[in-house]
């Protein structure tokens, strides 16, 4: 096998969902610049540059809404998985398993807890709700700058950043995107006790039961 096949195999799940990720953004440029334009010239507006909506609040604040949504939900999976339950499912650890660990299993994980710092055992989680921060505040300020566009586009006046975060419309978008990763965590997690997808590490193996809890977090 050739090393540029080998890169390839070795990280095609990757490159998958880079490309996967390239393909909507260009979807979603397209179709939002002509969905802008088509609301500018209902309103007897000039049409926008490519330029121009590239740049605009709305759409990098499309971006930051759907990310901060999607970094959420992998924090939150994430955290509740290593202090959480729920028997069955695969991507979390067996609620049964540390009542009959031994004094030995108990001792290399103290060991480990002393050989990395508090930092590293969570580098993960805080890394992920950092990107999380990041995307809510760009969230913030994008935000209040495409709503400042559509209230232009009414005659109405500017919202400062301040005034855009305590407003129903910030915390709508919050909200509607939250509610969807959420709910796909729910149905993620009770389907995986049930369903299997066979060599997928977030599946049980093909012949558990439903009552068998995978060892993904462990």
């Amino acid at each position: 096998m050739s090393s540029i096949a080998r890169i390839v195999r070795d990280n095609s799940m990757s490159i998958l969902f880079g490309l996967l990720f390239v393909a909507a953004l260009a979807g979603q440029a397209v179709t939002g610049y002509h969905e802008a334009n088509q609301q500018l010239a209902a309103r007897g507006r000039a049409a926008m540059s490519v330029g121009s909506w590239l740049t605009s609040g709305g759409f990098v604040n499309a971006m930051a809404v759907n990310w901060q949504a999607a970094i959420l939900q992998l924090a939150t999976l994430v955290l509740a998985g290593a202090v959480l339950y729920q028997r069955g499912a695969s991507h979390s650890r067996d609620p049964d398993k540390e009542k009959h660990e031994d004094a030995e299993d108990r001792q290399r994980e103290a060991d480990e807890e002393r050989r990395f710092t508090w930092v590293r055992r969570h580098s993960l989680s805080l890394a992920l709700f950092a990107f999380f921060l990041l995307a809510f505040t760009a969230h913030l300020f994008v935000g209040a700058a495409a709503y400042n566009e559509q209230r232009s586009l009414a005659g109405q006046g500017p919202l400062t950043p301040t005034a855009y975060a305590a407003s129903a419309q910030f915390w709508f978008e919050n909200f509607q995107t939250w509610e969807a990763e959420f709910a796909v965590i729910l149905v993620f997690v009770v389907l995986t006790i049930f369903l299997r997808e066979e060599r997928s590490a977030e599946s049980k193996p093909l012949g558990a039961s439903e009552a068998t809890t995978g060892e993904t977090n462990d």
